[in-house]
């Protein structure tokens, strides 16, 4: 996900506490800026801190508007992690000028039963919040228990990756040096679960 910043150095100093706090590290530096990236569940998730381009800004009234950045939630995992953050983190970056807290660790019914977060902002407007929200994490503990279904071995497994792989070479070109149906369903008649890897 990249993030345009008005002014890259100040974002920086900004951002760098705030994703260190969440377990991000920076995974790569160039003059127009920062590649953050944190892995979670083996699979990386990455944020660019980038310059915008000179003359265009950030323009807080359209935030609902298509294409606007409305504002981004970070999971905690549990309220004290909530409060560290906010002590911590948000106000001695708000005590540096560098962002505005909209609201301190507090409860928030209105959204789901044992809701709580606090919100912020960047030092260009961009609304953050981070939060702890006991009954998604009982919907995920829920979903991630259900038992792996194993299916039989379906024969269009193959067409489809075959027809998969094409578009693939066609988008890649000679950036594909090879495409390959790799994992259990490439193997004809074992039972697997229902996706495949290529």
């Amino acid at each position: 996900m990249n993030l345009n910043v008005s002014e890259l150095k100040r974002s920086l100093a900004f951002y760098g506490p705030v994703l260190s706090y969440l377990g991000y590290e920076r995974a790569g530096s160039r003059p127009e800026g920062e590649d953050w990236k944190r892995w979670l569940e083996g699979t990386p998730h990455e944020i660019s801190i980038i310059q915008a381009d000179e003359g265009t800004t950030y323009q807080k009234s359209e935030r609902r508007a298509v294409g606007r950045h409305n504002h981004i939630a970070f999971c905690a995992a549990d309220r004290e992690d909530v409060d560290a953050f906010y002590t911590e983190v948000l106000v001695p970056l708000e005590k540096a000028g560098l962002c505005s807290v909209e609201n301190p660790p507090c409860d928030c019914p209105e959204y789901d039963e044992g809701y709580y977060a606090t919100f912020f902002f960047d030092p260009d407007g961009l609304k953050f919040e981070f939060v702890i929200n006991p009954q998604y994490q009982a919907k995920r503990r829920a979903r991630m228990s259900r038992p792996l279904e194993i299916i039989d071995y379906q024969p269009r497994w193959q067409h489809e990756f075959a027809a998969m792989g094409g578009r693939l070479r066609t988008v890649l070109g000679d950036n594909a040096l090879r495409i390959d149906h790799i994992g259990s369903t490439s193997v004809p008649g074992l039972g697997t679960f229902a996706f495949g890897a290529v």
